[in-house]
């Protein structure tokens, strides 16, 4: 009886394993010491700029006012870290101002290519937060083609789960966790999308598409210890 029931704790302690991200086992062992602020609430002086329209001007399109991010564009393009980063939790909120806005956060950028990089992006869509799409050269192990299939220009891999943002106008919650190139994320602390890339280090960038106004405030990253 006692091995029969040792067997059972033992599938059961399997089964949740396999069904937990590497993300999730590591939210509570990183160092939190390491924080790296990437927004100082005043300007943007830390952050390069890429436009697909050479007449439009960033400082135009990228505004700081009372510790927040305004981003309202006539054009596509992107704001980019100035480092790079590996091994890393990226925390940040956000807020659409209008409904069916569109936007992103790239992570593991390693081409700043115009209108937009080479990078992952988790997609900040309503009802579609968390996918991932695949921008250049980049790419993830989960996102697979058929045989003589071409890969489209921008392949997306579906978030997990059922959406859990919070109504525009209102804040929500990023989590992206990169670890040894294994990017996952986190939206309203649920977990969403999970995806391993080759490329492991990169810069951080937030995208702006014509047309969809959105708010960013208290952007940082907290470097992990694999």
């Amino acid at each position: 009886m006692k091995t029969k029931l040792l067997v059972i704790i033992l599938l059961l302690l399997v089964s949740i394993s396999s069904t937990c991200s590497f993300a999730q086992m590591r939210m509570t062992s990183f160092d939190h010491k390491d924080v790296i602020h990437l927004f100082n609430n005043k300007d943007l002086s830390d952050w390069e700029f890429v436009l697909q329209d050479n007449t439009s001007k960033p400082e135009d399109i990228f505004t700081v006012k009372d510790s927040i991010l305004h981003i309202e564009s006539n054009t596509l393009g992107y704001m980019y870290t100035k480092e790079k980063y590996d091994n890393y939790r990226l925390y940040i909120e956000w807020r659409w101002i209008k409904p069916s806005s569109d936007n992103g956060i790239f992570v593991l950028i390693n081409e700043s290519n115009k209108p937009y990089p080479s990078a992952i992006e988790c997609r900040l869509k309503e009802n579609n937060s968390g996918d991932f799409i695949i921008y250049g050269n980049a790419s993830l192990a989960e996102y697979t083609t058929h045989e003589n299939e071409t890969r489209p220009l921008f392949p997306t891999i579906a978030k997990k789960y059922e959406s859990n943002e919070n109504p525009v106008g209102e804040w929500n919650q990023l989590d992206i966790f990169i670890i040894e190139g294994i990017v996952s994320v986190y939206i309203n602390g649920k977990f969403q999308n999970e995806g391993t890339s080759l490329i492991k280090s990169g810069h951080v960038g937030i995208k702006c598409v014509s047309g969809e106004p959105i708010e960013f405030k208290r952007f940082f990253l907290i470097k992990i210890n694999p």
